[in-house]
């Protein structure tokens, strides 16, 4: 692998089990990188927001932006990478992943991709929802009765799409700062994933925790000022989304290297 992102020394970690409380620190954690340097963290959040919704709007772009979807997770890492080293993150560090190991971050997308239509194809044949057909519809102008029937498709589909999700959680990081092949990195981070499920479900409780504390503060700005509440919302996003991109980062260094400690901002 090139530089800036030489490999971690010491020999690689097996992923030994963390505990549950571990899934709060990733997130705490996270969020002190984040406030390091948030605007250059905003920015560079909002520029990969920019390229995804650029490549879904051309001829073939949708399937393109799932290709490319790891390349970019790789730009977080190598952002945060440097920002643990005293460095900063900077714009250019969202492309890295171009030039680090591209062929095999490219299947990491079709995997996700494949991955994506088969717990949706699977959630609409339990549930009798075609969720390819409700999803982007306006939840308030869906009958009750379709409004609770989308909820517990999409349920589903979170379910059937957990083992793949586990498989790509660390596999970015692993081919890009431990050289793994494709293949290896998927079973390395599904193994991973299961021996530290419980920080994983802490970790999913805390962000959804963040982002109802968030929501609550955009509702209360749109009761009293649409305007503002709008403006909120897209500043929750992107904040929100920095921070889980950075928690990627926090939890291969905390899951594969935990005897080499992790210097938060």
């Amino acid at each position: 692998m090139n530089d800036p992102l030489p490999p971690s020394p010491g020999r690689l970690e097996p992923g030994a089990p963390l505990p549950p409380a571990e899934g709060v620190f990733w997130v705490r954690a996270a969020l002190r990188f984040f406030r390091a340097d948030a605007l250059r963290w905003l920015g560079i959040t909002a520029a990969s927001i920019f390229v995804m919704q650029a490549l879904a709007i051309v001829p073939g772009g949708v399937i393109l932006a799932f290709l490319v979807k790891p390349v970019l997770t790789v730009g977080f890492l190598a952002a945060a990478w440097h920002q643990e080293r005293s460095g900063r993150p900077e714009f250019t560090h969202l492309f890295f992943g171009f030039k680090s190991n591209l062929k095999s971050l490219i299947p990491l997308g079709l995997v996700y991709m494949i991955g994506v239509a088969v717990a949706i194809t699977l959630a609409g044949a339990v549930s009798g929802v075609a969720l390819d057909q409700m999803i982007g519809q306006d939840p308030t102008k869906l009958s009750p009765q379709a409004s609770a029937s989308l909820r517990g498709a999409m349920l589903w589909a979170i379910l059937f799409m957990t083992p793949v999700t586990l498989a790509l959680w660390f596999a970015p990081a692993l081919i890009v700062f431990d050289d793994m092949k494709f293949t290896q990195a998927l079973k390395a981070s599904l193994r991973a994933s299961a021996r530290s499920i419980g920080a994983i479900v802490v970790y999913a409780i805390a962000l959804f925790g963040l982002a109802t504390g968030a929501s609550v503060l955009v509702l209360g700005l749109n009761m009293i000022a649409p305007t503002f509440g709008t403006i909120a919302l897209f500043m929750m996003i992107l904040p929100f989304m920095a921070v889980l991109f950075i928690s990627d980062y926090v939890s291969y260094r905390r899951v594969f290297h935990p005897n080499q400690p992790l210097r938060v901002p």
